[in-house]
């Protein structure tokens, strides 16, 4: 997803005019946005918040907050499941 958004970002300012540029933080709310319609990865989001304002808006964190998150859970849990983002059990009660 990471790269995707990325080569959107060449893509849009492949022939920008009067020195138009995407900002970071266009490329971070997309990204949060992504994110959130997943519903995997919704606490690493909420770490991403807990994040000083001046770190929030730049591209370069949050790409390298995602990425450590990403692989974080693997190998702490053995990969991401409903509970372990904060989701209960009530399937499973049948």
């Amino acid at each position: 997803m990471i790269r995707g958004i990325k080569e959107a970002s060449f893509f849009l300012l492949s022939h920008p005019e009067d020195g138009m540029s995407l900002p970071d933080t266009a490329l971070i709310n997309y990204g949060i946005i992504k994110i959130n319609k997943t519903g995997i990865y919704l606490k690493a989001l909420e770490r991403w918040n807990t994040k000083d304002a001046a770190d929030r808006i730049v591209w370069a964190n949050f790409r390298t907050h995602m990425i450590e998150e990403y692989e974080k859970l693997p190998r702490k849990r053995g990969g991401t499941t409903l509970g372990q983002e904060g989701y209960g059990g009530a399937f499973n009660a049948t």
